[in-house]
């Protein structure tokens, strides 16, 4: 799944996400934008994956 805006949901579980989040709890594994929930998960962050209310990366994915 890939989300380019914004999402207001319980849940989110998204593979790549450009945009906002708004939910209780939030799931992507590229962030490309924010979360805001009660629990926000960011797999490609070095750090801060997992943080409560606010979560965000802005910074462009690394080519190989």
């Amino acid at each position: 799944q890939k989300l380019n805006g914004l999402s207001l949901a319980a849940l989110t579980n998204i593979k790549e996400q450009n945009g906002v989040t708004i939910g209780l709890y939030n799931y992507t594994e590229n962030l490309q934008g924010i979360q805001f929930g009660l629990w926000n998960v960011a797999m490609n962050k070095n750090r801060f994956k997992k943080i409560p209310f606010v979560n965000f990366n802005f910074r462009k994915p690394q080519k190989d």
